[in-house]
């Protein structure tokens, strides 16, 4: 499919989930299920059953390592973003397979654990961040967008960068410097 340039898609993928996982091909299914992290947002029902299966299969409670590099796992989160290490499964034994719904807070009703943010892989803050240049200087503040940069690169790099304009305007009529500046003293406290 790659070599001719094919972007499969959702039902594609669980196809070859459920042919890769009938036959207890470990390696085929990380992959894949890599692959579908990429290009699937949220999963059908079919293909949830799909993925249940094969957390359910002997073969994947074989499928692991059981001594792994730490160092290498934190090293791949890093590089590749979206919380994925790129070392393939770690751990055996039988996986703990059944479906929840996260609270308002983003807590899980069934584990308890809070969902955490992880950051988009670094193709995907690239393909964000040149369509927001493109976007920027169609418009009349071309100039001032391209100043901005300039002053990023000269003072950066930042993990964020708050938007004090729209903090400033959030859930009010008028503009507040003192929900901009809060907002700017919070995230120096808490980070």
């Amino acid at each position: 499919m790659d070599a001719a340039g094919v972007v499969p898609e959702e039902a594609e993928l669980a196809a070859l989930l459920r042919v890769n996982a009938g036959k207890g091909r470990a390696g085929e299914v990380y992959r894949l299920l890599h692959r579908m992290r990429t290009l699937v947002r949220q999963v059908g029902e079919t293909t949830a059953d799909v993925l249940e299966a094969w957390f359910r299969s002997d073969a994947a409670a074989e499928a692991g390592v059981e001594e792994w590099d730490a160092r290498k796992v934190k090293e791949g989160v890093v590089k590749r973003g979206g919380g994925w290490h790129g070392q393939g499964w770690l751990g055996k034994g039988q996986w703990n397979v059944g479906r929840s719904e996260m609270d308002t807070n983003g807590k899980c009703r069934r584990c308890g654990e809070k969902l955490v943010c992880i950051d988009i892989d670094p193709s995907e803050t690239e393909t964000f961040a040149k369509s927001l240049t493109e976007l920027a200087c169609k418009r009349d503040v071309r100039e001032d967008f391209l100043r901005f940069q300039e002053w990023l690169h000269r003072h950066g790099p930042f993990d964020a960068v708050i938007d004090a304009a729209n903090v400033g305007l959030y859930n009010s009529k008028a503009f507040s410097f003192f929900s901009g500046e809060l907002c700017c003293k919070w995230n120096t406290d808490n980070n």
